[in-house]
């Protein structure tokens, strides 16, 4: 388990440091704060040999933008030191990764067809949208003179552009630094391309299994179907069964329908009958593909952003109080984030032993970002003591 993280020059936060790592670890803050960021550095640290996963995992929500500008939003921009540096401690073992980036401008050779076409689509996009309204000005014009003045400046400065791009590649390396071990991954900035140079020794720290639920994750039918599928193909049918009685207690079956295109449960009271999953709306879903994450990845750890969405409040000491059951018996350490206080007030309710649980405030105070962290029992007399408000 993480006891400690320390993240510097790290997409918003100059430094920010969290000490007091539990099993259970609530995020707050206010919205763009850096909740999701600080998800995305634990995802990255834990699987530290695959440069596709390091790359995906920081990088997932800038959608179709090409690695470079995707990369270039991993430093802070308020810093201008190019290196990130990730510290994190992992039981009584202290690690650190480095990332360090070079910009590398490279001729294009004239034969590189798959760059040229990629530049050729990237500049015509780029003029259609700087010089629509001239565009829609010649093709409604009467005038031929004007239409071709028209087309020969758009046409005259797609040209000028064309030569100074094709002059030059950008290529950015980021050397990534493990405990001393290092290994350089080169991004190329037309093509996307990630490659990896060097081997890193294995035998530096171990993999750490996790996964990573986003807002939307739970609430498509095809992520709710693969993991559900995952489990029972691997003789873990009697798991996803443990995990519907907790939630509905006359459930006796599970099989998938391939009328229906979907999974139905098969329930018993008084008489026999089959529903389908939808049947019980978004909650269910979610919390079934919640907890049965928690199965694949036992020893590991469980990030989880805005772990409200979708259930219903009165559900959630219930959910909750089975969700830290199941991660202490499979030896989970979960991440979340949140802003309901109906859900930091059900996860302190659904635990006995409130050590387990920490809330880390994340905050900005004069243009510096930092955590303030209370245990479980100062937030349990903070929420039911006197009635206040940790977030």
């Amino acid at each position: 388990m993480f006891k400690s993280l320390e993240l510097n020059n790290f997409k918003k936060f100059q430094k920010l440091n969290f000490e007091e790592l539990s099993q259970i670890n609530i995020i707050v803050g206010e919205n763009s704060i850096g909740k999701t960021s600080i998800l995305e550095a634990i995802g990255a640290t834990c699987d530290l040999y695959s440069e596709k996963n390091f790359l995906e995992v920081l990088l997932k929500r800038y959608g179709n933008t090409n690695y470079l500008f995707r990369v270039e939003n991993m430093f802070n921009k308020k810093n201008s030191s190019d290196e990130i540096l990730i510290k994190f401690k992992i039981e009584n073992e202290i690690n650190s990764i480095k990332v360090r980036k070079r910009v590398v401008e490279k001729l294009i050779e004239t034969n590189d067809t798959k760059n040229m076409e990629v530049i050729l689509k990237s500049l015509i996009a780029e003029a259609l949208k700087d010089n629509l309204e001239k565009l829609v000005s010649a093709a409604t014009t009467d005038s031929k003179e004007e239409e071709k003045e028209i087309f020969d400046k758009v046409e005259s400065g797609l040209e000028k552009k064309l030569a100074k791009e094709l002059a030059k590649k950008t290529e950015l390396e980021l050397m990534v630094s493990l405990n001393r071990k290092k290994r350089t991954i080169k991004i190329n900035d037309y093509e996307n391309i990630v490659t990896d140079s060097s081997k890193v020794n294995k035998g530096v720290t171990k993999d750490i299994k996790y996964s990573f639920l986003t807002t939307l994750s739970y609430l498509t039918g095809d992520y709710e179907e693969n993991t559900l599928t995952s489990l029972i193909n691997n003789q873990k049918k009697e798991v996803v069964l443990e995990i519907l009685k907790y939630l509905e207690p006359n459930v006796i079956d599970i099989n998938y329908s391939p009328i229906l295109k979907e999974y139905e449960l098969t329930l018993l009271k008084d008489i026999k009958y089959n529903l389908p999953i939808s049947f019980f709306g978004d909650g269910l879903k979610k919390t079934l593909v919640l907890f049965s994450h928690i199965y694949f990845i036992k020893d590991g750890i469980l990030l989880i952003d805005e772990i409200e969405t979708g259930m219903h409040k009165n559900m959630l000491s219930k959910i909750y109080r089975i969700l830290i059951k199941i991660a202490q018996e499979n030896n989970v350490q979960i991440f979340l984030t949140t802003h309901s206080l109906e859900a930091i007030r059900a996860l302190i309710e659904a635990q006995e032993d409130k050590n387990i649980i920490t809330l880390h405030k994340v905050e900005e105070y004069e243009e510096e970002i930092f955590v303030d962290s209370f245990t479980g029992k100062k937030l349990d007399k903070l929420i039911f003591g006197i009635g206040g408000d940790p977030r």
